[in-house]
């Protein structure tokens, strides 16, 4: 995509636009909005993903060695009030991998081919990826079992409280992954957990917010990984009512 005019730089971006982009600055060119819940969005618009603030922070390879040297696309510096648990996590693999890490198309990409990570087109800049195919390409021990939580989201004196994400995910054998909630600290509720494939999906989860609640933690698990394929999870946001 090449897109010439006022207000546009003249350099390749951090977060570069995607192919799914690419009608969205048509459209607003003649006037016309992006459509509610699109995939699309007009080149120069602002980024409100919060992965995407770690573009900075992305390193280049360690263990990929067929990645060029000069690609940037992993990390494991989250944003503020993330946390990551690879508690479970067995040791050795891949560096890049251990664990839930932050990448980029360029990158993640290009770890191995015929393996569906290019269809990734609903994710944009950086994304959250859970890895247990890439990661037991070196020498490892034990299994996959590592979660991923957002910060608290305030749900005080909401009804209903929305989670959507895109998610790019591929399954096989035992291998798990689930979306649960916590207010308040308490005990965890599973909203999701995937039974087959989910390419590309963009996810909208609706939970019912309990009375009194003042906050609520999302949290993304990928257990059971054991070299069997991988997720990959961007742009979450959470919405009350």
């Amino acid at each position: 995509m090449i897109a010439p005019g006022p207000g546009i730089a003249h350099t390749t971006p951090a977060i570069k636009p995607r192919l799914v982009d690419v009608h969205a600055p048509v459209l607003s060119r003649f006037g016309v909005s992006p459509v509610a819940d699109g995939d699309g969005q007009p080149v120069g618009t602002a980024s409100t993903d919060p992965f995407d603030a770690q573009v900075g922070a992305l390193q280049t390879r360690v263990d990929e060695t067929g990645i060029p040297s000069d690609v940037k696309g992993w990390t494991r510096s989250f944003p503020s009030g993330w946390t990551v648990d690879n508690t479970g996590l067995g040791s050795g693999g891949v560096t890049e991998w251990r664990g839930w890490t932050l990448s980029n198309d360029d990158f993640w990409s290009r770890t191995q081919a015929g393996q569906q990570r290019e269809n990734n087109v609903r994710a944009r800049g950086v994304f959250a990826v859970a890895d247990s195919d890439e990661w037991a390409d070196k020498a490892y021990t034990g299994t996959y079992n590592i979660r991923m939580s957002a910060p608290s989201y305030s749900v005080a004196g909401a009804r209903t409280a929305t989670i959507s994400f895109a998610s790019h995910y591929l399954k096989e054998g035992s291998e798990t992954a689930t979306v649960s909630v916590s207010f308040d600290g308490g005990t965890a509720t599973k909203l999701l957990t995937y039974d087959g494939d989910a390419v590309a999906t963009p996810e909208k989860l609706s939970v019912q917010v309990p009375s009194g609640a003042s906050t609520m933690r999302v949290t993304w698990s990928l257990t059971n990984g054991n070299n069997n394929w991988y997720w990959a999870v961007d742009n979450p946001e959470v919405s009350v009512s």
